[in-house]
């Protein structure tokens, strides 16, 4: 009787340690190799502005950082790989005029008829003027994202070659961007404004081809 009891409590303990095993096994693969410290230093070494957030997030089998970036100008939403640091997904988006387009309806809102349409022409003079200045201002901001762009993995065509497609199919300014994967295809989705008219621009990220092209006009 006393030896079916050892041989029992035995079982048990050797079942134990092999669960203990595994569960240690498991929660090994869900520890990033890149610390949290690491991805602050690459992101602040490619996007300049000031991060805002940053999370571990687990999905699954993966695991990935989630980064907010905010400067005076722009907001970039990153996605990297905890074990490799590849950027999986970006988004940016132009952040400069929001404060003076919102100004400039509540000036129009209040104003009589006449009035209304020289502030409307004023409007249309200032914009193009701010669409000339951020383009420029975009310009300087990207140079230290630049080397990202033209460093694309996989054959990506880079975000600076789908800006010129976007713009070629639609012209105005781009005040977002995002890198997004569409039924196992890498997408750029490109937001651009002209004056009161917006298009939405889906590029495929490896041939550059347009695949679609939706504009909303403001008559």
């Amino acid at each position: 009787m006393k030896s079916k009891i050892a041989v029992v409590a035995g079982a048990l303990t050797g079942a134990a340690f092999l669960g203990l095993g595994i569960y240690h096994s498991d929660a090994s693969q869900t520890e990033p190799k890149i610390s949290t410290d690491d991805i602050k230093t690459m992101v602040a070494d490619q996007y300049p502005g000031t991060i805002t957030d940053i999370e571990l997030e687990k999905n699954f089998d993966k695991i990935f950082y989630e980064v907010e970036v905010e400067n005076e100008n722009r907001e970039y939403d990153l996605k990297l790989d905890a074990n490799t640091g590849e950027v999986l997904k970006i988004r940016e988006k132009d952040t400069s005029d929001k404060e003076s387009v919102s100004e400039k309806k509540t000036e129009a809102s209040d104003g009589d008829k006449e009035k209304q349409e020289s502030t409307k022409e004023q409007q249309h003079a200032q914009e193009n003027k701010q669409a000339h200045d951020s383009k420029e201002q975009k310009n300087d901001d990207k140079q230290p994202v630049e080397k990202e762009k033209n460093k694309q993995p996989n054959g990506l065509i880079g975000m600076k070659k789908a800006e010129k497609i976007a713009l070629d199919a639609f012209a105005g300014t781009i005040v977002s961007m995002e890198l997004d994967e569409d039924d196992d295809r890498m997408i750029y989705e490109i937001e651009i404004e002209n004056g009161e008219d917006e298009a939405d621009v889906d590029i495929d990220a490896y041939t550059g081809e347009v695949l679609g092209l939706s504009i909303d006009r403001d008559n």
